[in-house]
């Protein structure tokens, strides 16, 4: 009987220690590959998207233009300040900066155009500045006319759209003279002077500042 427990001990012993070596090796073998993973796969963080935060955008995104001399205010929201602003077209307008947040356009044309803003990461918000309807216009916008020298000549003009009053002229009245009857009247008469020959141009401006002009193209007939 003690011989038997002996054997059974001595037994025991033999697979406790098997498991052990077992449990080492296999430790070792995963401790071995969580150091290759990390090798290979480095600890890197990365800054969280704020959800809060807004998207660039300018206001008003729209505006309608009216007359030259006209000035808006656009404002630059969300994004990442400071904000860069730029102008499309710069023969139709002209910007002044109030501060990174804010900008000034004055329109130099009766033109379309875009104010352009870009925020500290490069992105952009674009703002309309758009022609309220059709421009101002002069009918005709060129005539020739041949004389005898002798007596005058009649030629009549109307202006559409615009803003009354209006003002007419000529850039030499050696060659004509206009005439209208009322500063609200679309209407004008270019009168030729007898024997005068040459290029004059009409010039109609509004109250608002805008101008149309019109090309009279004069000779004498032989």
């Amino acid at each position: 009987m003690l011989k038997s427990f002996k054997v059974s001990l001595a037994n025991t012993a033999i697979i406790f220690a098997a498991l052990f070596m077992f449990a080492g090796c296999e430790g070792d073998s995963n401790k071995a590959g969580l150091d290759e993973f990390f090798e290979d796969n480095p600890y890197s963080a990365e800054d969280r998207t704020d959800a809060t935060a807004r998207l660039l955008e300018v206001k008003p995104e729209k505006v309608s233009l009216e007359f030259i001399g006209q000035q808006f205010v656009f404002e630059g929201l969300g994004g990442t300040g400071p904000y860069r602003w730029s102008v499309k077209d710069t023969a139709a307008g002209s910007i002044s900066v109030r501060n990174w947040k804010r900008c000034v356009y004055t329109a130099k044309q009766m033109a379309n155009n875009n104010v352009l803003c870009i925020d500290k990461d490069g992105h952009s918000a674009v703002t309309l500045i758009e022609v309220d309807g059709p421009g101002m216009s002069i009918k005709p916008e060129e005539y020739s006319i041949s004389t005898d020298g002798i007596a005058s000549a009649t030629i009549s003009f109307y202006v559409a759209n615009g803003s009354a009053p209006y003002k007419w002229s000529v850039a030499s009245p050696g060659l004509g003279t206009i005439s209208y009857q009322a500063a609200s009247s679309h209407n004008a008469s270019y009168k030729t002077v007898p024997g005068a020959s040459g290029v004059n141009i009409i010039t109609v401006t509004d109250s608002k500042g805008n101008t149309v002009s019109a090309q009279v193209n004069q000779t004498i007939s032989n």
